[in-house]
């Protein structure tokens, strides 16, 4: 659906939305006809995920607001 997304993603380019179910039949259907697109678009989501709330980036996180209360 077009509901709100997580700072990172990227309609298009990580996932797909659709406004009805029409276009919701149709989103799946172009998918499953093009793995390569899916898996590029699987790849690209992981990677942003996995850089952004990596543990070095949570922690580092961690510290900054620990230091911002003291």
């Amino acid at each position: 659906d077009l509901g709100k997304y997580s700072d990172g993603f990227v309609e298009g380019e990580m996932f797909a939305t659709y406004k009805s179910e029409e276009e919701l039949s149709q989103s799946v259907r172009e998918l499953l006809n093009n793995p390569e697109q899916t898996m590029q678009m699987g790849q690209a989501a992981r990677k942003m995920v996995l850089d952004r709330y990596s543990k070095e980036k949570q922690w580092s996180r961690f510290q900054e607001i620990i230091s911002s209360i003291n």
